[in-house]
């Protein structure tokens, strides 16, 4: 029994050590800790009026080292805590960590201390926190004004994408107007998406049935991607895609289009970034700039949206184009930071 122990011990500590080494890298995605000194940290919080919560903690401690690997990581607790606070650690075994320890009564560790922008302690949690516990720390010990804070600049981003949309659904509308003249091709298109977000597979294969007798060939390979597209099979969907795009037999317009439908998907595939670029390259134009700023900034690439941004503004002027959606973007870019 001893001899188990041991060797389950060994094997857990070994565990811990290379989950270490593989979730470094993730743990770049998670939570991004204030990198000052202790006064800066209070300088910067009371400047930006920002409640802040610190990481008390020790390389040794082996639920400080599961928060990082796990909690840290998690992408909505980072996202929530970035909203809201700013995030420090401090390492209780070494100065300043120890006189900060003390002061603040750190008897057990992990602990994590939550203060309101002046400095002042409003909670605390110790010991190891999953995602989901850490995550209703964090909104438990939200400042009421850094809530509602967080409430209006929600409700303007929300409001400016919205717009943004509307402007671009009505843009998308004229683009594919030479789709939409044909009525039955349009309503087969409208048809096959109904079918894939209802997983009726059946009634897809009789009107792909039909639609080979009355539709042309070329355009059969629509139905099936619709179908993909509405089934939220996007793997499936950016394929039939990619190989036509790949064999150069889509025009701008259509290519234009069928990246803008992946707008909609929660992280946007590597495939469709080829496609816009390949028409900002060959054809570019303001509105092919304007969907790839918004492609690139739903995929939370700020830097590059603005370099788009900017060379789609000046070619607004140059096109003398209506760049309302653009500035809209532009906006939206000073909220993502």
């Amino acid at each position: 029994m001893k001899l188990r122990y041991h060797l389950f011990s060994f094997l857990f500590i070994a565990s811990i050590g290379a989950i270490d080494i593989t979730l470094n890298a993730q743990n770049e995605q998670g939570i991004k800790f204030f990198k000052g000194s202790w006064e800066e940290l209070l300088a910067t919080a009371k400047k930006n009026k920002k409640p802040f919560w610190v990481d008390f903690w020790a390389p040794w401690c082996g639920p400080c080292r599961l928060l990082n690997q796990t909690t840290f990581t998690d992408k909505n607790v980072a996202e929530y805590s970035a909203k809201i606070f700013l995030a420090y650690k401090i390492n209780i075994d070494e100065n300043p960590g120890q006189g900060l320890a003390s002061k603040y009564r750190i008897s057990s560790i992990p602990a994590i201390v939550f203060f309101d922008h002046n400095g002042n302690e409003i909670g605390r949690v110790v010991g190891y926190q999953n995602q989901t516990a850490f995550l209703e720390s964090l909104k438990k010990y939200t400042p009421k004004s850094a809530e509602r804070s967080l409430h209006k600049a929600t409700t303007v981003v929300e409001n400016s994408i919205e717009a943004y949309l509307a402007l671009k659904n009505e843009f998308f509308m004229q683009l594919i107007a030479p789709f939409r003249k044909d009525t039955l091709f349009w309503n087969y298109l409208q048809q096959a998406k109904e079918y894939g977000r209802a997983n009726k597979d059946w009634e897809f294969e009789e009107i792909t049935q039909l639609a080979q007798k009355e539709l042309p060939a070329e355009k059969l390979w629509y139905l099936q991607a619709f179908y993909e597209l509405g089934n939220q099979n996007y793997n499936g969907f950016i394929q039939r895609v990619n190989t036509l795009f790949e064999q150069n037999k889509l025009a701008p317009f259509e290519l234009h289009w069928l990246a803008w439908l992946c707008y909609d998907m929660e992280d946007i595939p590597h495939e469709p970034f080829r496609w816009i670029n390949s028409l900002a390259r060959e054809v570019p134009s303001y509105e092919i700039l304007d969907t790839k700023a918004a492609m690139l900034l739903k995929d939370k690439k700020v830097d590059l949206a603005k370099e788009t941004i900017a060379a789609a503004l000046k070619l607004a002027k140059t096109e003398n184009k209506d760049d309302t959606s653009t500035k809209i973007l532009l906006e939206l870019t000073k909220a993502a930071n």
